[in-house]
């Protein structure tokens, strides 16, 4: 039965039910899941028994769903992956296989959490896509550099407030076992390094940032029952004056 109904979804002519949130990126990814599942991964081609099986109705929101749905969402990414040259279609042994084509994304997605968009980046279908695609894909680029240098710059300042508290509790602390990748020969202070650090940050990815600021953190957190030095008193001209005296 499963494997009538992704049949039917091969047939000319078939009107695919359509999807409205990012359907070519998502039957891409769908399709690439699917191979990935089969222990043999993209090296063997998937015959239409097998994807029968695996698309078999499961369970939704606690009721059997119907199981010609999901038989038919296989039969559409198997019909959207033909069309798109992801996969090809053939007959063995009196059965229908499909064998991958492109085993890396056809599509990817760009863009902030509130307007997500699809982009192709092979396989254009003309210049003039082609010239959008990588259009959008430059923009995504400075879209990602922006949102890593403010996020970058944030953290830099952690790590400042961090290094001021820490330097003016412990200007001795040493950076063995916590920031060595800084150091250079003959060099064991956080103190020494401190520029260092703070320079470094303006080129790095935020995960790498984030783990220096954690460690400034941490090494904090080991001073700060340390007295903070007292105020160097303030001599006043007519104090001066006074001593002079003297």
């Amino acid at each position: 039965m499963h494997e009538n109904i992704i049949l039917e979804t091969l047939q000319p002519g078939y009107q695919p039910l359509p999807r409205r949130y990012l359907p070519d990126y998502s039957q891409n990814m769908a399709l690439l899941n699917t191979y990935s599942v089969f222990s043999e991964g993209a090296e063997l081609p998937i015959s239409i028994k097998d994807l029968a099986l695996l698309y078999q109705p499961g369970i939704d929101r606690g009721r059997p769903s119907r199981p010609d749905l999901a038989a038919r969402d296989a039969g559409e990414m198997m019909r959207w992956s033909i069309e798109n040259g992801v996969i090809k279609a053939f007959e063995w042994s009196g059965c229908i296989h499909f064998r991958l084509l492109e085993r890396e994304p056809l599509y990817i997605v760009v863009g902030p959490s509130t307007n997500r968009r699809q982009v192709r980046v092979r396989r254009w279908r003309s210049a003039e896509e082609e010239r959008l695609s990588l259009k959008e894909m430059k923009r995504e680029e400075a879209r990602i550099e922006r949102a890593r240098v403010k996020e970058v710059s944030k953290l830099k300042t952690d790590a400042e407030h961090f290094l001021s508290e820490i330097l003016a509790r412990d200007v001795d602390v040493d950076i063995r076992g916590t920031l060595e990748d800084f150091a250079v020969p003959g060099v064991s202070k956080l103190v020494e390094i401190k520029n260092h650090v703070l320079g470094s940050m303006d080129d790095m990815d935020p995960k790498t940032a984030q783990g220096i600021v954690l460690t400034l953190k941490r090494q904090y957190s080991e001073v700060l029952s340390l007295p903070l030095p007292e105020p160097a008193l303030e001599i006043q001209d007519e104090d001066l004056d006074i001593l002079a005296k003297f």
